[in-house]
């Protein structure tokens, strides 16, 4: 067993189905991400990231490597072809290796969804691409490389309500994973639209890193506040010396502090953004921005 984690992705290959699945180029030494046969499981364990590949009929022989990793949290991936077993059987099997790391479990047929997790990986953007998704009733569930899960109702997101319900499946991912398509409809759906559609946190942490590349926040932050007749002593949990610098464009605006701003103007943060939003697009504030451009 290594005793130094290696903080980069690794490939483990349980059986030979999955080594004859992986292309030629992932077979040699030089591959992006370091590829094991499951003889050298041991090194594999030594890797923070470990991608392990197997197929549904070797699975016991893989349960324990798998485990073990998971144990340690070095597991970011069991990728599980299951083309030799019928739907209805694959968990039975499962229950009974006793296979309990679920969370990183993805089960795939055929061999595009582990080459997606690959190649995601090995350009270190995993969360940036898509490994699996389907559709379940109304919802569209999308697993990205990091096996991450995501979930987004049709009526949620404008494009996606132009697919009739009868096409919502009808879909395909892109070769590399960074879009869904669906081709009647010409829609094109990222990871990035999802997140912004489904995850208040990330939209606003987005609509703030564009915000603060304009230097006219500070100042609409101050306008705006007067617009309310509050003082800069005014906003609970908030000191006046920090909303100084802030409104001087001194210090960036975090969420704690938007937090405390909009609670203090009676608004919750979204709307909050849209409202400062709103008066950086119009009277000397865009003026002034247009100018410096």
């Amino acid at each position: 067993m290594p005793t130094e984690t290696i903080n980069a992705p690794a490939l483990l290959v349980g059986d030979e189905e999955a080594w004859e699945a992986l292309p030629a180029a992932w077979r040699g030494r030089d591959t992006p991400v370091p590829v094991f046969e499951f003889a050298q499981a041991d090194r594999a364990l030594g890797y923070q990231h470990l991608i392990v590949s197997g197929s549904v009929t070797h699975l016991e022989r893989v349960a324990s490597t798998v485990s073990a990793a998971n144990r340690q949290h070095h597991l970011a991936a069991f990728l599980l072809n299951t083309d030799a077993v019928a739907p209805e059987w694959v968990t039975q099997v499962l229950d009974e290796s006793d296979f309990r790391a679920l969370r990183r479990l993805l089960v795939h047929r055929g061999n595009d969804v582990p080459l997606r997790v690959l190649q995601a990986w090995s350009l270190d953007a995993p969360g940036d691409f898509i490994a699996d998704a389907t559709v379940v009733a109304d919802t569209l569930w999308v697993r990205d490389c990091r096996l991450e899960r995501h979930k987004i109702s049709f009526d949620a997101y404008p494009a996606l309500r132009r697919i009739r319900p009868e096409d919502r499946a009808e879909f395909a991912i892109e070769e590399d994973g960074y879009l869904l398509v669906w081709p009647e409809a010409q829609v094109h759906l990222d990871l990035e639209a999802i997140r912004r559609a489904t995850d208040t946190g990330y939209r606003r942490a987005c609509t703030l890193a564009a915000l603060q590349e304009q230097q006219d926040l500070g100042e609409a932050i101050r306008e705006f506040r007067k617009a309310h007749r509050l003082t800069q002593h005014a906003i609970p949990g908030l000191s006046a010396r920090h909303l100084r610098r802030i409104e001087a464009g001194e210090v960036r605006l975090g969420e704690t502090a938007l937090d405390d701003l909009a609670a203090a103007h009676g608004m919750n943060p979204d709307d909050y953004l849209n409202a400062v939003t709103e008066l950086l697009g119009r009277g000397p504030f865009a003026a002034s921005h247009a100018a410096k451009a």
